[in-house]
């Protein structure tokens, strides 16, 4: 969930680590992501089905979608194979209502295989082992720490299951941003950044490193991008609902009008390049190893980019595990859930570190306390 850097390295301000609040960001935001943001992102979101399709076709059936988001990608799990049934965690109430229309609007009952969870990345209120494939898209660069969100997603996975994520690499094209900028500055308000990327990798292979020092073997990655053409005016409201909305919301109705009249009249006369979006992303997959660990709690060596490491097993079928999953039910065994009599929305936030909110495919929503692995 990051937009390009443009040609003078400017960052949209959610993306900054000074945004210390991403849950009260993204409740607040949730409806112009929808709009403005998730179908931009949409295909290469999508883009991780083909990398989970080997496992599932064999017979794995439990998934876990860490951020979830809108449920674009939990939806299209539970329309594609009829055995699958997918949790989808975000710590975003706002994220987690969009969600819930999204599978709410699935035919054939597909969305009573769904089950959404407030949670963060990092915590996540499940058992060792109990997932066979793990997704998450453009997610892993807001969690406060990327490295114990994929420790946490090595740990929910059962020996040999499967991580897919997809996420931003450095670099990226977007004309219009130093265009924004400017107007910004003309606007006597501050510019979006220095072009600090934040931890996105820089190579594959640097992507593919951090799931091998995750503990995960067999890693693999690729690349491929996230490509938009905007329009002026979908520029604009890309900015004002979405990326920007924070300065937006502060202004005045006149300032605010003005600055909109301005970045409109800059953006129409830049020529169809500069409002064409390009940035790279990286496909990253590995599979749980179940060899120990190396020296001093490193995990195992093996995986490399492209290929497999000498010291991983052949890829084969999913473990008996996984392959065992089917009819499982998608609910978390970790949590100790009382139902409530509590109906009508499908998803409630995370109240402290301690509790969540699920909702049962009946729509039945159940306190719960989670058991967080340390």
């Amino acid at each position: 969930m990051d937009p390009s850097l443009g040609p003078k390295g400017t960052k949209p301000t959610w993306h900054d680590r000074g945004v210390t609040d991403q849950q009260a960001r993204y409740d607040r935001i949730a409806e112009g992501y929808a709009e403005w943001w998730s179908p931009i992102h949409r295909p290469a979101t999508l883009g991780l089905l083909d990398e989970i399709a080997p496992a599932l076709d064999a017979g794995a059936t439990r998934i876990l979608d860490i951020g979830c988001g809108t449920g674009a990608l939990v939806a299209e799990i539970v329309a594609r194979w009829p055995s699958a049934r997918v949790t989808g965690v975000d710590i975003s109430a706002g994220m987690l209502a969009i969600a819930a229309r999204t599978v709410d609007a699935l035919p054939d009952g597909a969305g009573d295989r769904v089950t959404l969870v407030g949670a963060p990345a990092n915590r996540l209120p499940f058992t060792d082992g109990a997932f066979d494939v793990v997704v998450s898209a453009f997610v892993l660069q807001l969690v406060p720490s990327r490295p114990r969100a994929l420790r946490e997603a090595r740990r929910v996975l059962v020996p040999d299951g499967s991580l897919a994520t997809v996420g931003w690499m450095t670099g990226g094209v977007l004309g219009a941003d130093a265009a924004y900028d400017d107007a910004l500055v003309a606007a006597g308000l501050e510019p979006r950044g220095d072009g600090s990327a934040g931890d996105d990798p820089a190579t594959l292979a640097e992507a593919a490193a951090r799931l091998r020092r995750a503990g995960f073997a067999r890693v693999r990655a690729r690349d491929g991008a996230v490509e938009h053409a905007y329009t002026p005016e979908g520029y604009l409201a890309f900015v004002r609902r979405f990326d920007d909305e924070d300065l937006f919301a502060t202004l005045d109705d006149g300032p605010r009008a003005a600055l909109e009249a301005d970045i409109l009249a800059r953006l129409r006369a830049l020529p169809p390049e500069d409002l064409a979006l390009w940035h790279p992303v990286v496909y990253a997959t590995g599979r749980r190893s179940s060899r120990a660990r190396g020296p001093r709690g490193a995990p195992p060596r093996g995986g490399c980019v492209g290929g497999r490491g000498p010291a991983d097993r052949p890829v084969d079928q999913p473990s008996a595990a996984a392959s065992s999953a089917a009819g499982a039910s998608s609910a978390p065994s970790s949590v100790a859930a009382t139902t409530s009599s509590t109906r009508g929305a499908r998803t409630r936030a995370m109240t402290s570190a301690s509790s969540a909110w699920i909702v049962t495919p009946s729509g039945t929503t159940m306190s719960a306390t989670v058991i967080v692995a340390s």
